[in-house]
């Protein structure tokens, strides 16, 4: 029986013995050992490509449906393998930096930077096999015919074998094993460049036997047998080795080349290429620089990356360095303005409270002058946040009710509150009917509002990320002018003109612009509040003045305390031009998702920082019920009552979510204080607004009714991305979800609701 099994053992072991030999395997295990930056990148990659990592925003979709100058084709998939081609020779050459000279039989090989980026592929080309596969699989489910997306698959690999064959043919064809005999003189500019990759030869060891290695691949179907290198001098095979690092530093060069040099050309839409193409890009030149790094470095690099990471976060916070990213419109040169208690307090006296009371009272009583019942009901949309979903579905609903009451409900809409996306679709659509009534409409602007909302569409995510690099990652220096002043360029600017871009221009207004008409009650007020991340409070910034808004009062007792809980902006900026600002800037700062649009920075000491109105009222009911608290003895006089019409792309009702299982590992103990509060975080919202509901609801002396039109149903799962970048499938969701029956609903309870006022 033993021996009817020997030679079966014997055949294990030695396939074993093979695999364990193998340059190819040899490799992989020991990127596993000593890479864990570049495994992470391809980790990030997989789970990108793979619907894992943030579908939620989207993610997926810059790879999986790329879009160039718009449109999603041949081009757009083959930008994206370009870009995927110089990722898997950025790794290539990185990794034949750091563990080449591990190896001494490659520099006995002809060309041995391709021999060894050949036995390095395993990843690579994994991943390119999956991707692929992925596409094939996501694209098969659209709209779209299996002839088109096996030519998208074509156009990727096209991509990348072209940038692959490039890079090849350009930077390392000309070392040969001749130089394992002789050196050869090299000019003082390349020697200077050949020290960024340099491994200081005085430092390294003589190389190991070839760390286990007996055979390898020559090409992709060749196997060979290595050779020993023990008959050279160690110094003659480092040379050969190192001759690579000088083209390593041209290779650097050239993708920092290419990153300004797309930036030099940034707001020409030819050169805006996809979003996935400029992430890939950008981890090619991440990788390029942990090479260096370990190149000068060595055992160090953790080490030496920290102290330089600190000493340009220091220098990054000095006044030469420091670039805020600013407010297109403010005037960031003069005196700031200062932020205190006493400010607070002198913001808020009685004659500016009186003032505005009365500046407020006076547009409701324009509001009423121009409705046909004597006491009509006044309507308030609020609009959630939600990146384009929020944006279509807000100008969706509103386009229907304007069709469904023929313009009557918006006249009688007097304000609108909310965040983020859903003030998007919200400005666009207010502008579009204002300027219809005033005839403000250009010859080449397209009347038909399915049009309209089909610009508004458009990917916005492509040139912001693509300005991510160009721009933000590395100095800032790139300015553009705005109303007779300079603002250095950001991710920011680049969504404001693409915002812009695809509302046709219309809102390329200041936030002064909208004074009169909102004042003269010709368009409903428009308030946004973003949040102060220093301290929580909001920012309330509105075309009108707004102090009662920034601070409440317990009129029970004797002091009235009061607790300012935001702050106004068009007063405490008066200074530095608060109404010259950007309409545009104005509604990002109110939808500044974390990482993706920045956080922009205001002219005032301490600085301000605002992050997204979401964080703390994501569709502006508590703005609406503290406008109709203030105004309840107007309201009880001249209405029939509030409705406020929530227009919801988040959750389809005000219900908290189910407590999730308890996971009892110690992981979890460790990470569940704050991912506690994260995960809570949409709950504690939603018990906030329940009892601002029901408070402000008892202490009015009109009816308030609150009409949900939800974007997704109670038993679905919000399936359209977070994200500023939408599929047509998920367009046509948003048509889909129009037609439903609670939708129907909604809209017969608004009749009622307004017929009762006749």
């Amino acid at each position: 029986m033993n021996s009817n099994n020997e030679p079966q053992v014997k055949g294990l072991k030695l396939w074993w013995h093979f695999l364990v030999t193998f340059f190819p395997v040899r490799l992989f295990v020991l990127h596993l050992k000593r890479s864990p930056l570049m495994l992470l990148m391809w980790a990030f990659l997989f789970l990108a490509v793979s619907e894992i990592l943030f579908t939620d925003y989207g993610v997926h979709l810059l790879f999986l449906l790329p879009e160039y100058r718009g449109e999603t084709g041949i081009y757009s998939f083959w930008l994206v393998g370009l870009g995927l081609g110089l990722f898997v020779m950025a790794f290539h050459v990185s990794s034949y930096i750091f563990y080449s000279y591990r190896y001494s039989f490659l520099a006995t090989l002809d060309r041995p930077i391709y021999r060894f980026s050949v036995n390095n592929s395993l990843l690579p080309v994994s991943f390119i096999a999956f991707f692929a596969w992925q596409i094939f699989r996501f694209n098969h489910e659209m709209p779209t015919s299996n002839t088109d997306v096996l030519i998208y698959i074509g156009a990727l690999l096209l991509g990348v074998f072209m940038m692959i064959a490039f890079v090849f043919a350009y930077f390392f064809t000309l070392n040969r094993n001749k130089n394992v005999y002789e050196d050869r003189p090299i000019q003082s500019f390349n020697s200077a460049l050949q020290k960024i990759y340099s491994r200081k030869r005085k430092t390294v060891t003589p190389m190991q036997r070839d760390e286990g290695v007996n055979t390898y691949l020559r090409n992709m179907y060749r196997l060979r047998l290595t050779r020993s290198a023990d008959h050279y001098e160690y110094s003659k095979l480092l040379n050969a080795l190192e001759q690579h690092h000088l083209r390593a530093a041209y290779f650097f060069i050239a993708l920092i080349v290419v990153v300004i040099s797309l930036g030099t050309f940034e707001e020409n839409a030819w050169v805006q290429i996809p979003a996935a193409a400029t992430t890939l890009l950008m981890l090619s030149v991440f990788l390029m620089l942990s090479g260096a790094f370990y190149s000068r470095f060595k055992g160090w690099t953790p080490s030496a990356a920290f102290i330089i990471l600190v000493g340009l976060n220091y220098l990054s916070s000095t006044d030469t360095f420091y670039k805020p990213n600013t407010a297109a419109g403010l005037d960031y040169d003069t005196v700031p303005a200062s932020y205190n208690r006493m400010v607070l307090e002198s913001l808020t006296t009685d004659s500016i409270l009186w003032h505005d009371q009365n500046h407020w009272a006076d547009i409701l009583n324009k509001w009423k002058s121009k409705q046909t019942s004597d006491k009509p009901k006044l309507v308030i949309v609020n609009v959630t946040g939600g990146g384009i979903r929020s944006s279509l579905w807000t100008f969706a609903v509103l386009n229907m009710l304007d069709s469904v009451f023929e313009g009557k409900l918006h006249e009688q809409t007097f304000m609108i509150t909310g965040s983020s996306g859903g003030m998007l679709g919200a400005s666009f659509f207010r502008e579009i009917k204002y300027r219809e009534s005033t005839d403000d409409w250009q010859e080449d602007w397209p009347s038909d509002r399915e049009e309209l909302r089909e610009s508004l569409a458009k990917d916005k995510l492509n040139p912001t990320i693509f300005n991510f690099l160009v721009n933000d990652l590395f100095l800032r220096f790139r300015t553009f002018e705005y109303r007779g002043r300079t603002y250095f360029k950001d991710r920011g600017t680049a969504f404001d003109r693409t915002f812009n871009q695809h509302t046709l221009g219309m809102l390329d207004k200041t936030l002064d612009d909208y004074y009169l008409p909102e004042k003269n009650a010709e368009m409903p007020a428009m308030i946004f509040a973003p949040i102060m991340i220093q301290d929580g409070r909001r920012m309330v910034m509105s075309a009108q003045p707004t102090s009662f808004f920034t601070f409440t009062q317990n009129q029970q007792t004797v002091l009235e305390d009061r607790v300012y809980d935001g702050l106004e902006f068009r007063r405490i900026f008066a200074d530095q031009d608060a109404g010259n600002i950007s309409f545009l800037t104005a509604n990002r700062i109110s939808a500044s998702f974390p990482y993706i649009t920045p956080l922009v920075n205001l002219p005032s000491d301490p600085e301000i920082e605002l992050i997204d109105a979401g964080v703390r009222d994501n569709d502006g009911f508590e703005i609406g019920m503290r406008f109709a608290h203030q105004f309840n003895q107007w309201l009880e006089d001249n209405t029939s009552g509030v409705i406020f019409v929530r227009i919801k792309a988040d959750r389809p009702h005000d219900e908290p979510q189910l407590m999730r299982p308890l996971r009892k590992d110690r992981f979890s103990d460790l990470t569940r204080p704050i991912s506690g509060v994260i995960t809570s975080f949409s709950n504690l919202q939603v018990f906030n607004k329940s009892l601002i509901r029901q408070f402000g609801e008892d202490a009015l002396d009109v009816p308030v009714d609150v009409i949900n039109f939800p974007l997704f149903r109670p038993w679905e799962s919000a399936d359209l991305s977070l994200s500023w970048r939408f599929t047509p499938r998920e367009r046509e969701k948003i048509n889909e979800a129009i037609e439903r029956n609670e939708i129907k609903a909604s809209v017969e309870d608004i009749v009622k609701k307004i017929q009762v006022q006749e």
